[in-house]
């Protein structure tokens, strides 16, 4: 077994709500550590960075199950595991007020709706902002269609 394990120490800062974090050792097997590396590179952040990162969405996925994370242009993002995104689910709820009619509209089950809720409720303020960005897109989008539309 000797060889076969690295330590890695990490520092773990959920939204810098401590002044200097605290560190944090654990050991790792080699061929983690690489693909670590690798994901790393790829996505050009320090192994600390993508630690940080998949702990604490674990926390979260743990403490919300059916909720995953992706990436996109935009960045990362929470969603459910085989549906929308947890912004979309709140945009939709929002027009509707009623969590079997907004279930029904994005064809998910009530639970899952009734999860991505009750983490909007924890997370309001990142979800708030990606309802405000999209929001903005869109009329960004709706002005530059009407511009084409009335040129022509």
């Amino acid at each position: 077994m000797r060889g076969r394990y690295r330590c890695a120490r990490m520092y773990y800062t959920p939204r810098m709500d401590r002044k200097t974090p605290a560190p944090v050792s654990t050991r790792y097997p080699n061929d983690t550590l690489e693909r670590l590396d690798r994901r790393a590179q790829a996505e050009g952040n320090s192994r600390s960075t993508l630690i940080q990162r998949y702990v604490a969405e674990g926390i979260e996925m743990d403490e919300y199950p059916g909720i995953v994370f992706r990436s996109g242009p935009a960045g990362r993002r929470a969603g459910l595991v085989s549906g929308p995104d947890i912004w979309e689910v709140v945009s939709v709820h929002r027009s509707f007020d009623d969590v079997e009619r907004t279930a029904g509209w994005l064809d998910q089950q009530t639970s899952a709706i009734e999860t991505a809720l009750r983490y909007y409720d924890a997370h309001k303020a990142d979800i708030d902002e990606w309802i405000r960005r999209n929001e903005e897109a869109a009329e960004a989008a709706e002005r530059v269609a009407r511009a084409r539309q009335a040129a022509s």
